[in-house]
């Protein structure tokens, strides 16, 4: 009985990890990649074609710039040493989420595949020992915790971050994001105390509040 459950679980795990390799996003070129005309020619880059040393470069150069020379404010130069630090931040969450993705996601199936087989040589009379047992504890944790991660990352990806936000100019920040509306398809409403319209979901504290998430 015991080696009959070990094989459920063990081919219950691979055919979910096949499942879910087949809609990963980064994997299937949902997310990640560029846009490319017919020609080859990038029309414009995705996750993966960013280089992140170049934000976290720009960042520490950004620290130590003077005033003078950046031809800034200091408020202003505060904003911009945060925008380049939250360029790079993204940067490094992006391509860790991608990485996770294809190392937890293959991992999966490999230890599942793996499992399957010597759950079925078990179930057949093969007498593998503690061998078995010991195997799939080990691969069921290193599954686990690649995934979990995985989880995190994408998570904060998909709740956090703005979609088509660019990092690449200060000045046309969310030329490309779009503006968040609600179900009726409307992004402002009346006020009454203001005598106009103001938008439904401006947040003073949060300057990306208005513009849609992935999640959205």
């Amino acid at each position: 009985m015991k080696n009959l459950i070990f094989l459920c679980i063990a081919t219950c795990i691979f055919i979910l990890s096949v499942i879910v390799l087949n809609v990963a996003p980064i994997i299937n070129g949902l997310l990640g990649k560029g846009t490319y005309n017919s020609n080859g020619e990038a029309t414009s880059d995705g996750w993966l074609d960013k280089d992140c040393d170049y934000y976290n470069d720009n960042y520490e150069i950004s620290k130590k710039m003077s005033l003078e020379d950046a031809l800034r404010t200091q408020e202003e130069q505060d904003e911009y040493i945060e925008f380049v630090k939250e360029g790079r931040d993204k940067c490094y969450r992006n391509k860790a989420m991608a990485g996770l993705e294809y190392s937890a996601f293959n991992a999966n199936v490999i230890f599942g595949l793996s499992c399957a087989i010597l759950g079925l040589l078990k179930y057949y009379g093969n007498n593998l020992g503690k061998s078995t047992s010991f195997i799939g504890i080990v691969s069921g944790i290193i599954g686990f915790v690649l995934t979990f991660v995985y989880v995190i990352y994408s998570g904060i990806i998909f709740t956090q971050d703005v979609a088509n936000k660019d990092y690449d100019s200060f000045y046309r920040t969310y030329k490309d994001a779009l503006i968040k509306i609600d179900s009726d398809g409307a992004h402002l409403k009346w006020d009454d105390s203001k005598g106009g319209y103001v938008c439904i979901f401006y947040d003073k504290d949060n300057k990306d509040s208005v513009y849609l998430k992935y999640s959205d």
